[in-house]
């Protein structure tokens, strides 16, 4: 039988209480690397500590059953402030090894259960407003700017559709999509000129007039030339069309970032108006 497996405990010799209980076998419990979470490491860089094997000889059982058990001691019953963030076991292991693997459908423990409408509004807010994570961040914001799907992914959401009732909205936007597609490439009356319909040139392109502090007007050719002159996404750009800037008031963060554009103002430039095709400046 193999009883090669331990427990440890991690101590802060500042109180000389354990802050850490794991199992493990062979150097395991003189490993520090990435799998070690913050709130360890954060006591690492505060304090000296120490390492101590309080029960060895185990087999991988007794091992799960005896981190169980000394967690819940040291923090139920002599009220440690350890730092696991689960209880033991299998706890937190991934994979095949943990206890929830495989168990879908009629295996999983929540299968049937209905979730009452109280409990979805309440899940609902919970996670609204500024209390979701990605309130805010989208554009250049969003930690998934510029990223695009592999093949796997886009496989995967295309099954995970399979079957799924799509709103008339939902309908109209993809028949928009569709259409845009069929005039693009060589069946796009404009393909090939290139740069005789580049920026300014292109008889679509929308100009932007640029109020600065002083009063000053700058007319840009196109939004993508405004946004790249004031280092801004488009969406923001769009977001601050018609009003007069107020780094304070207009962001939730990155203030710093925006503070150049602080009593600005943009617009699209009124229709009938015409410009030279260079940007240039002139006084209200």
């Amino acid at each position: 039988m193999d009883r090669r497996f331990y427990i440890y405990e991690w101590i802060r010799l500042d109180t000389n209480e354990p802050f850490y209980v794991g199992k493990g076998s062979g150097n395991r419990a003189y490993q520090i690397d990435k799998s070690r979470n913050r709130y360890f490491k954060n006591i690492l860089n505060k304090t000296e500590v120490a390492v101590a094997i309080i029960s060895n000889n185990l087999t991988e059982k007794e091992a799960y059953d005896a981190e169980v058990w000394f967690i819940y001691e040291y923090k139920h019953i002599l009220n440690y402030k350890l730092v696991n963030l689960d209880d033991g076991g299998l706890g937190a292991v991934e994979g095949k090894f943990n206890h929830m693997y495989g168990r879908k459908g009629s295996l999983h423990p929540n299968y049937g259960v209905v979730v009452s409408e109280e409990t979805r509004r309440k899940q609902s807010l919970a996670r609204s407003g500024k209390r979701n994570g990605m309130y805010g961040k989208r554009g250049d914001l969003s930690p998934i700017y510029g990223r695009k799907r592999n093949e796997q992914e886009r496989v995967n959401i295309s099954q995970a559709l399979k079957g799924k009732k799509k709103s008339e909205e939902h309908k109209r936007n993809l028949k928009i999509a569709r259409e845009k597609m069929e005039i693009s490439g060589s069946n796009n009356p404009n393909y090939g000129n290139g740069q005789a319909i580049a920026g300014g040139k292109n008889p679509a392109a929308v100009k932007v007039k640029v109020t600065d502090n002083l009063g000053n007007v700058t007319i840009y050719e196109t939004k993508e030339i405004t946004s790249k002159q004031f280092k801004i996404s488009l969406y923001l750009l769009t977001k601050l069309l018609g009003k007069k800037i107020s780094v304070e008031d207009d962001f939730n963060r990155q203030k710093s970032k925006y503070c150049h554009l602080e009593g600005y103002k943009f617009d699209l430039l009124d229709e009938g108006v015409t410009t030279s095709r260079k940007t240039y400046t002139i006084s209200e």
